[in-house]
């Protein structure tokens, strides 16, 4: 499968309900998108929101200490595939039959995109080829098996995968999600003027000739457009951080999802257009895989995670990368599971509402790290004086 990080490296072109358990000492309860531990020896109470639990994933999969494994990072895991799981007593589920099966795939799913798109995309282009082969076996799956155990236990693969790959990883993206989205800040640099140089307009106009009526839409100004690609262009990547974050993220329970996700394709389709008249944004090593503008935008839009805005920001972030530091190696071998870890992803499905306290690694020490070199991402050093421009 052709994807979209794969399309923009350089010479990878050669490459290719509520529920309540018992135990007898614990007690679990979920509600909504909280989940709710309490002992009941010590009357503590733990309460966890969705966006909390995926955090925690993160910070056990990025962990290099040798007490972290693969079950802390299933333990966080399973709260979030069977969070509003109810058991109907027939082996199937009843707490997300009201959502439906694609629902239960995208929350398990969107949560292992996020992680990779925020700290391994840019340098492992080919895992999203990868994870979205295992989206796709997981909606393919056969007749009566459980969507979350299918969901659970294949994202146990892809967990495994990206813990391989902790070497080949870095903060970039996080911390631009952490300025333009949780610190919601502003634009680092104003461009003045309403027209662009010459070589963004033509990137305009070539995207523009593709669309009906000759122009993006969308109730999209081309000042929009212009910014977005002098700031790339410049290598501003908070602005376009700024830009596409908090002007076009998309989420799954978004009402307006549809036509956001047509929105960031179109700037995901100057964008494209932007590179094959630039050639290159940094390196004139940097060659795409095709100058196909149509091919180039399917990979992208094929893409199963919900927000559009993210996956097309850690594009922009790849072609900054020097091939030196990509890992261009797609799933191997040892990214199979062994027989002992399906045995704990067994052991854990047969416990369905059963959540054991997991082990809490902070992303970045106590607070957002800004590239002070402790040594957890490997390529901080290297693109961290991205964030300051």
């Amino acid at each position: 499968m052709t994807t979209t990080m794969a399309m923009t490296t350089s010479t990878m072109a050669t490459a290719t309900s509520t529920t309540a358990t018992a135990t007898s000492n614990k007690k679990i309860r979920i509600v909504k998108k909280k989940v709710v531990s309490k002992d009941v020896e010590s009357e503590r109470v733990r309460v966890y929101t969705y966006d909390e639990i995926v955090e925690r994933l993160a910070g056990c999969i990025l962990s290099k200490e040798s007490t972290i494994g693969l079950s802390d990072c299933l333990n966080w895991y399973k709260r979030i595939v069977y969070l509003g799981y109810k058991d109907d007593g027939a082996g199937g589920a009843a707490g997300d039959a009201a959502v439906g099966d694609d629902a239960v795939i995208t929350r398990g799913f969107d949560a292992l995109f996020y992680i990779y798109y925020m700290f391994f995309a840019i340098h492992n282009p080919l895992l999203e080829g990868y994870i979205q082969d295992v989206v796709i076996a997981v909606k393919n799956r056969e007749p009566g098996y459980s969507v979350h155990d299918a969901v659970f236990c294949e994202g146990a693969k892809v967990i495994k995968t990206l813990r391989l790959r902790v070497s080949y990883t870095s903060s970039l993206m996080y911390q631009l999600y952490q300025y333009a989205v949780v610190q919601n800040g502003s634009a680092t640099v104003v461009y003045q003027g309403k027209k662009g140089d010459k070589m963004v307009n033509r990137a305009i106009s070539a995207a523009c000739d593709k669309e009906e009526g000759g122009g993006m839409g969308g109730g999209v100004s081309d000042g929009i457009y212009n910014t977005f690609l002098k700031s790339v262009d410049n290598m501003r990547l908070k602005n376009a951080a700024v830009i596409l974050l908090q002007r076009f993220s998309t989420t799954a329970g978004n009402v307006h999802d549809q036509d956001m996700r047509r929105k960031v394709a179109n700037v995901y389709r100057i964008f494209t257009s932007f590179l094959i008249q630039r050639k290159c944004v940094v390196d004139e090593s940097i060659v795409l895989k095709t100058n196909d503008m149509d091919t180039m935008c399917n990979g992208f839009n094929d893409i199963c995670y919900s927000n559009r805005a993210v996956l097309l920001l850690a594009t922009v972030c790849h072609v900054f990368i020097k091939e030196e530091h990509m890992n261009l190696a797609g799933a191997e071998v040892e990214d199979v599971l062994t027989l002992d870890e399906m045995k704990l992803c067994c052991a854990m499905v047969e416990e369905k509402g059963v959540f054991v306290e997991g082990e809490i690694v902070p992303i970045m020490g106590m607070g957002m790290s800004m590239g002070d070199g402790d040594g957890r991402f490997a390529f901080d050093n290297v693109y961290i004086k991205m964030l300051f421009r």
